[in-house]
């Protein structure tokens, strides 16, 4: 059995949330022709982040613990 630290649904969820506020960065960017480059530099911050929590939990998985705290 292995244990996530975090759990997949708000995984998915925190991610989908960066990906929609780049998104809307861009539509922006789109309309106006220009960035605002602090609002992609914080999106672009927030959404490297969650992969790393994605990678950690995905990638290095922690083996869960019995009841009395032995493997």
């Amino acid at each position: 059995n292995f244990l996530f630290l975090t759990s997949p649904i708000y995984m998915l969820t925190s991610t989908a949330n960066d990906w929609n506020n780049l998104n809307q960065i861009c539509i922006v960017a789109n309309k106006t022709g220009s960035i605002d480059y602090q609002k992609l530099k914080h999106a672009m911050d927030s959404l490297n982040k969650s992969i790393v929590e994605i990678r950690k939990d995905v990638l290095l998985p922690r083996k869960a613990e019995t009841e009395n705290g032995n493997d």
